[in-house]
């Protein structure tokens, strides 16, 4: 008899939390996919320039409380322009977890996501023209990738004066989330030009890749540097 009591104190005490703790097991209710898709489509420009364009399809998606959950989500950028920098980007998400009020006001930041994986990519004519916009000093460079490295020649402007340069240099993953260039060797030809002056005009675009910030814990991989592009593979998994 006393056995069953407690049993009975012990599935009122069950039922009474679930009752009484928020959130507790509330039911999942489909929403409709082409809401999240046109949802992260806006939140994505707090992130890129508005010049970029994306393609995005969600399925699965449900949702919970204020928690929207997508089972899978797919990210086409073409082109993903970055700080003046354009570039092409393919994102797959499963089990994306949101706060959907934070979606609406396009603030994409997960709670939780079971798998993201993101390939980018870009060109030495890409990086040609932003570097080419960004600096005021570094006029008409030349960008060039090879295996490994680039090279970049440019006429620097300083005091009135155009001098001819070249460097050489590499990408450095910093912290596994962000991408910088680092020079390896420059050589300016004639005048009292100082050699960190290319380093102090790329500090304007470095890092070139910056994950710290963005609203999915992403972590770099490898970073390739070819011929004719730079790869870049990030995933969540450290």
């Amino acid at each position: 008899m006393r056995a069953k009591r407690i049993c009975w104190i012990g599935l009122w005490c069950a039922a009474a939390l679930l009752v009484a703790v928020p959130g507790f097991a509330q039911p999942q209710e489909p929403f409709p996919d082409e809401t999240v898709a046109q949802l992260l489509t806006a939140a994505l420009y707090q992130y890129f320039d508005p010049t970029s364009r994306f393609e995005v399809s969600a399925s699965g998606s449900h949702l919970a409380a204020d928690v929207l959950t997508v089972d899978d989500l797919f990210i086409s950028g073409k082109p993903a322009v970055l700080h003046g920098l354009r570039g092409e980007v393919l994102t797959h998400m499963s089990g994306l977890e949101v706060d959907l009020a934070a979606l609406t006001s396009q603030t994409f930041k997960a709670r939780q996501v079971r798998e993201a994986t993101v390939v980018g990519k870009t060109t030495a004519a890409a990086v040609q023209d932003a570097l080419g916009r960004l600096s005021a000093s570094v006029l008409t460079p030349r960008v060039h990738f090879q295996e490994g490295y680039f090279t970049v020649t440019a006429m620097v402007r300083r005091e009135g004066n155009f001098y001819p340069m070249e460097a050489r240099g590499t990408l450095v993953i910093v912290q596994a989330q962000r991408v910088s260039v680092a020079l390896s060797e420059v050589k300016v030809s004639g005048g009292n030009v100082p050699v960190d002056l290319m380093d102090k005009e790329l500090a304007r675009i470095n890092p070139i890749v910056n994950l710290a910030n963005w609203p999915v814990p992403l972590y770099i991989q490898r970073v390739a540097l070819h011929k004719d592009a730079i790869e870049l593979l990030a995933t969540n998994g450290k």
